[in-house]
């Protein structure tokens, strides 16, 4: 999916709008199903960017996504 291209460190567009807390973009992001268990070239996924920025809303949000698909990796 387009939605999931990476620039050269490996970071998406989720892991842009998490950075920037630009929070609506990303749950939407999250919505339209971008792979959220990528890693950039830190090792760092989705969840560690939430977790970093401190924004609750989308770490609760990967959370609900990751218990419905059976899927998330720290």
């Amino acid at each position: 999916l387009l939605i999931d291209h990476r620039n050269f460190e490996g970071t998406t567009a989720l892991m842009a709008a998490i950075t920037f807390q630009r929070t609506s973009t990303a749950l939407l992001l999250i919505d339209q199903g971008i792979d959220y268990n990528v890693y950039d070239a830190n090792g760092m996924n989705a969840i560690l960017y939430a977790t970093i920025s401190k924004n609750l809303d989308i770490f609760r949000k990967l959370l609900q996504v990751s218990q419905r698909l059976g899927s998330l990796y720290f």
